[in-house]
C-alpha cells in the first residue's frame, strides 16, 4: 500500500513539473508576441527614393546625349539608336 501511494506521489510530481514547464513556455511565447506588438510604427511613411540616372524618365534627346557620351556612338549609330528610343517613348 505504501508503495502504490509512493508511486501516486511520483506521477503527480512528474505532471506537475510538466505543467509548470508547459505553463511556463506558454507565458515565454504570449510574452513574446505581446512585445512584438507593442513595437511603434513609423508616424509617417517615408517616401520610395528619387529615381535618377538610367531608370529615370528622360527626353528620348537626354538619353541619346547620355548613350552618345557613354558608348561613344557614331553618328550612324545615334540615328538608329534615336528611332529606338522615340518608339519606346511613345510606346510607354
Amino acid at each position: 500500500m505504501v508503495d502504490v501511494v509512493k508511486r501516486l506521489k511520483q506521477k503527480s510530481m512528474k505532471l506537475s513539473k510538466m505543467s509548470l514547464a508547459v505553463i511556463a513556455a506558454a507565458g515565454l511565447l504570449s510574452l513574446a508576441s505581446s512585445v512584438r506588438a507593442e513595437d511603434p510604427a513609423p508616424a509617417t511613411p517615408t517616401p520610395p527614393p528619387a529615381r535618377r540616372g538610367a531608370g529615370a524618365r528622360m527626353t528620348p534627346e537626354a538619353q541619346l546625349k547620355d548613350l552618345t557620351e557613354k558608348l561613344k556612338l557614331t553618328d550612324e549609330q545615334q540615328t538608329k539608336v534615336k528611332v529606338v528610343l522615340e518608339e519606346n517613348r511613345c510606346a510607354g
